[in-house]
């Protein structure tokens, strides 16, 4: 196959025929859940790795119920970065303080995983078709009677 021909055909494939992207985030799951059998991750390690998972999910997928879950894991958080010296901070306040967002992240793990549940990503809905009893025959049902 020439190289120009490989060159049409590859740009001529999306992203999605490129990357398999439920997999992507299942491998991330499975990452998260070897972290926390681990008894050797830190509490860092989790966090980032939740947070690694929060950032898989494409906004598309986002719902309002995720962000009023969003909404009830997450604190806003002051945070003073002035310089330290002997315990004490020391300078200007105003302009070294900023605002963070801080997850429960195990929250956040159970969000991520409702959403991911309600978009029908983990469960899937499998339509059934039960008999009642009675049975159809085509031949008398079908026939029509001569008046």
């Amino acid at each position: 196959m020439s190289s120009s021909v490989r060159d049409r055909q590859d740009s001529e494939l999306v992203l999605g025929d490129r990357m398999n992207y439920p997999y992507l985030i299942g491998n991330q799951f499975l990452t998260i859940q070897k972290m926390l059998a681990d008894g050797y991750t830190t509490e860092l390690e989790v966090r980032d790795a939740i947070l690694t998972l929060k950032n898989l999910v494409p906004k598309s997928w986002v719902d309002a119920e995720y962000q009023r879950e969003l909404l009830s894991v997450s604190s806003k958080e002051s945070v003073d970065e002035r310089p330290e010296f002997c315990g004490r901070k020391f300078g200007p306040l105003p302009e070294n303080v900023r605002e963070i967002t801080v997850y429960d992240y195990f929250g956040l793990l159970n969000a991520i995983v409702n959403l991911l549940d309600r978009r029908g990503f983990i469960t899937k809905v499998r339509l059934r078709e039960i008999m009642d009893g009675s049975h159809f025959d085509s031949q008398k049902e079908l026939a029509v009677e001569d008046p």
